[in-house]
């Protein structure tokens, strides 16, 4: 398993542990990633009161996925669908 698999295995099962039915799509560009997060029952729980929850998200894995000197540019958003 390469780095960027065992990042995303982590980040997964880090936001299991917040809303177990979560689903996490990526665009990998030449030196970007997108993540887009989705939770249908537990939207809340992922974004949090004002946002919390999902900016420290953003931060922590946001810095772990630039650290692999693959991507530069890292957006992780939350989608409705």
């Amino acid at each position: 398993m390469n780095e960027i698999n065992e990042i995303k295995e982590a980040f997964e099962t880090t936001l299991r542990a917040i809303a177990p039915d979560v689903e996490v799509n990526y665009a990998e560009g030449e030196a970007t990633l997108v993540v887009e997060i989705h939770s249908p029952k537990n939207a809340g729980a992922i974004i949090g009161k004002g946002g919390k929850t999902i900016n420290a998200i953003r931060s922590v894995f946001g810095s772990v996925f630039r650290s692999t000197s693959k991507f530069r540019n890292v957006r992780i958003d939350y989608v409705d669908k």
